[in-house]
């Protein structure tokens, strides 16, 4: 499977040519080479298309192994059902919004905009969207920051959120993000004390960190969050690294508690699991730990498995 930039109508007519040659090529219709390909999963389309994107349109319509559309355009009216993750870079968003307000298998949205428009009710009422990337330029429009962070903190699939933009107006994040990546000049003393006290965030990174600006994660480790496991740079103080150290520790207490609790639940006399099936039905059931590794993992159920032995074996002096 290919991933494909294209600059100019003439490398995307060589990108989906499928080996034939250029001169035969550019005598079938955009549509059809578009349509009929299947072997780029990913494109990116980084030229004027005025003429040519009525033909680009239809083909990506009918194109259903191509997931992943990175598109940079001022204005747009297509449907796109079988992308799941999308880039757009436009200098209207309004006049893009038909790019993903129909599209509910998407699973990662990244805009890059100059005039902001209003989608917090898509964004409200998506589905499957995991990923969220906004960046504005525009910053002038604080009704159109609240709305959206509002929607955000309502959407319970959004796992990781990208914000480059003012949210002056965010006071809460919903209950199921992850990863976190904002600018932290930005950010409101009530909506210091919501991350703070999150119990889901484990990633949480300033876009525009400067080496020594660590108030913000001060402020967080006053306040004694525990679930925040990475910070996303370099050269963290030793009072944040420590902290850190002290989140994963306590990660990991929480982890192996729930193996053992699993395991036991799971296993019986005459039904012992294999240690690697039972971590599969154990990443299964519980989303994985980036900073436990999986022979960590391992040892544990390993041991676990021995002790359950030594339990259940038969006490030789019965036998004499």
């Amino acid at each position: 499977m290919l991933n494909i930039t294209v600059e100019s109508k003439k490398s995307l007519v060589q990108a989906f040519s499928d080996f034939m040659p250029y001169k035969i090529a550019k005598k079938k219709s955009l549509e059809q080479l578009i349509s009929d390909n299947t072997k780029i999963v990913s494109l990116s389309l980084y030229y004027d298309m005025e003429y040519d994107f009525g033909y680009i349109a239809l083909g990506l319509s009918k194109n259903t192994i191509l997931t992943q559309l990175c598109i940079k355009m001022r204005a747009t009216d297509m449907s796109l059902n079988n992308i799941v993750d999308l880039n757009l870079h436009t200098l209207i968003l309004k006049d893009t919004i038909s790019l993903f307000i129909t599209n509910t298998k998407l699973q990662k949205l990244s805009i890059t905009s100059g005039v902001r428009g209003d989608i917090s009710s898509y964004i409200k009422n998506h589905i499957n969207l995991k990923e969220l990337y906004i960046d504005y330029y525009d910053t002038s429009n604080m009704k159109l920051d609240t709305l959206l962070c509002d929607a955000i903190s309502k959407n319970t699939t959004i796992t990781k959120l990208t914000y480059r933009g003012d949210i002056y107006g965010c006071i809460s994040i919903n209950t199921t993000l992850k990863s976190l990546h904002i600018d932290i000049e930005h950010i409101t003393p009530s909506f210091y004390k919501y991350i703070s006290s999150s119990t889901t965030l484990e990633e949480f990174v300033d876009i525009d960190y400067i080496h020594g600006r660590t108030s913000i994660y001060d402020k967080i480790i006053e306040f004694d969050n525990i679930s925040v496991i990475s910070i996303g740079f370099n050269k963290p103080t030793k009072k944040i690294l420590d902290w850190l150290k002290r989140n994963r520790s306590l990660r990991w207490k929480s982890q192996s508690m729930f193996i053992t609790n699993i395991y036991i639940g799971l296993v019986s006399k005459s039904f012992m699991l294999p240690p690697y099936v039972f971590l599969e039905i154990y990443d299964w059931l519980y989303p994985d730990n980036p900073y436990t590794s999986h022979l960590k993992k391992i040892n544990m159920i390993m041991n676990l498995q021995k002790s359950v032995q030594r339990i259940w074996k038969p006490d030789e002096s019965e036998n004499c």
